[in-house]
């Protein structure tokens, strides 16, 4: 399930759309539960990607289209109105929440990082859908008796921190290109929403640099974005995906208890680093990823890079969120740390 990409919807994702929305168990949910023909279908979906104020993204897993969510920008009230709808052979696996869970850090980098409400409406008979609702964030608003629809709203979003995941510098501590993407997208999100709090990581690096990672990117979080030294937590110590998430957990969470956090990464490295905080956070902390986009050159790395089944066969048999567990096998086992 960390292998979830998303996208944005494209005509030819038409008939896709179509079929979930005329299978029968979809059907049942819907307010109109007749079956949608191709004309009419087409013609409302054409007018959807032609709507400035719609957002349609499609997920993916191994190149299947897996489910959608769409946004729609409200006319009489503030907010947007928020549909789910999933591929059938999907339904049962927890895909819901996520979808609706993973979508939001894109449409606020649609939207320029602007607050918005959520609001969704639902048949009571869908439990499964309320279920994922609730379980994102969504409170409940009213029930009308006259159309027997549940209705729930989710402000959006109130983090505790944004952990910006270090790339790459040089030896004089210059940050790449990659690296200046990803901390002024996590700065521009810490303004935008008031977040309290910025962290930085990365170690000096095998060529020794005269200073950190995470301090070369708090220097420009302070010094080009306007940031105040104090509101930065840096965490010099992390050579890798792994030791960031490990040493962020066992420190950070308990020391300024955390419970919502931002994690501002490449587009690239959002499977992995998502795989790898989510077995050590566990249910410790709820993350929403943000993507900034990068360069093709990292995603043809990617594809050969095993350090994923590497932790995977390290921390096999630790249960999500035992951290001291986590801890004790990187730094007996893992290369970076013994």
């Amino acid at each position: 399930m960390s292998d979830v990409t998303y996208r944005t919807a494209v005509f030819s994702d038409s008939e896709n759309i179509r079929s979930w929305r005329n299978d029968p168990v979809a059907r049942s949910f819907f307010r109109d539960s007749s079956i949608v023909d191709e004309e009419s279908h087409n013609k409302w979906f054409t007018a959807c990607l032609a709507d400035t104020n719609a957002h349609l993204f499609i997920a993916e897993i191994a190149g299947e289209a897996v489910g959608v969510v769409r946004y729609q920008l409200r006319t009489a009230e503030k907010g947007y109105d928020v549909s789910i709808n999933l591929n059938p052979t999907w339904r049962g696996v927890g895909l819901g929440k996520m979808l609706l869970k993973d979508t939001l850090p894109p449409l606020a980098q649609r939207l320029n990082y602007d607050r918005f409400e959520l609001h969704a409406a639902i048949l009571p008979s869908n439990i499964a859908s309320i279920k994922s609702f609730r379980n994102v964030g969504y409170e409940l608003k009213s029930s009308s008796k006259c159309d027997e629809m549940i209705e729930l709203i989710y402000k959006w979003p109130q983090f505790d921190a944004v952990i910006c995941l270090a790339n790459d510098f040089d030896s004089d501590g210059e940050l790449n290109k990659e690296s200046k993407l990803r901390l002024d997208a996590a700065v521009c999100i810490v303004k935008s929403y008031e977040v309290p709090r910025l962290v930085t990581t990365g170690w000096s690096g095998a060529l020794s640099s005269r200073v950190s990672l995470a301090n070369a990117m708090a220097t420009r979080a302070v010094g080009v974005c306007g940031l105040e030294a104090d509101m930065i937590y840096r965490d010099e110590r992390p050579r890798d995906t792994v030791g960031e998430a490990i040493y962020l957990a066992k420190d950070a969470l308990p020391a300024f208890a955390w419970k919502k956090v931002a994690v501002v990464t490449g587009d690239w490295h959002v499977a992995r680093a998502r795989h790898v905080f989510s077995r050590v956070f566990g249910d410790l902390c709820s993350i929403d990823w943000f993507a900034v986009t990068s360069e093709p050159a990292y995603w043809e790395s990617e594809a050969q890079n095993s350090s994923r089944m590497k932790f995977d066969q390290m921390v096999h048999g630790i249960a999500p969120g035992d951290v001291s567990g986590f801890f004790a096998k990187m730094i007996s086992q893992h290369p970076l740390y013994m």
